[in-house]
């Protein structure tokens, strides 16, 4: 009798010049979406303010603490941008990064041992080991 399982499988990727340098870009990207999405939050807050006499300043407020927050989400995003930056300007080439966890289908017998692959390395998107 044979059943299968669903088992995680970690990918992890050799750290390359290529590597980095397509990290860097990426984060430089989302980087450049959560400014452009402050300075969006920016404008609609001077609106706020500048039409608060038009509207009631109960929905005024409502919509102030909404832009705050969404405001506060951004910057936490930038933050968090910025510290991965600095992670990558620390990778060393070769060192190993764990990169993702995808699931695999085993099948299993009676009597077989619990150690299948567990792990695939990653170098520039090319699979160099199943351990």
């Amino acid at each position: 009798m044979s059943l299968k399982v669903v088992r995680p499988i970690t990918v992890k990727v050799i750290v390359t010049e290529q590597l980095k340098e397509k990290l860097f870009f990426d984060l430089q990207h989302a980087l450049q979406r959560v400014e452009g999405d402050l300075q969006q939050i920016e404008y609609q807050s001077i609106k706020v303010q500048n039409d608060i006499d038009k509207i009631n300043s109960q929905r005024a407020t409502a919509i102030r603490n909404q832009l705050d927050t969404e405001k506060q989400k951004r910057l936490d995003a930038r933050r968090e941008l910025l510290e991965k930056l600095k992670a990558i300007a620390a990778l060393e080439i070769g060192q190993e990064q764990v990169h993702s966890t995808v699931k695999s289908i085993f099948e299993v017998n009676i009597g077989d041992t619990w150690q299948h692959a567990v792990e695939i390395v990653l170098k520039d998107d090319r699979i160099v080991e199943i351990r």
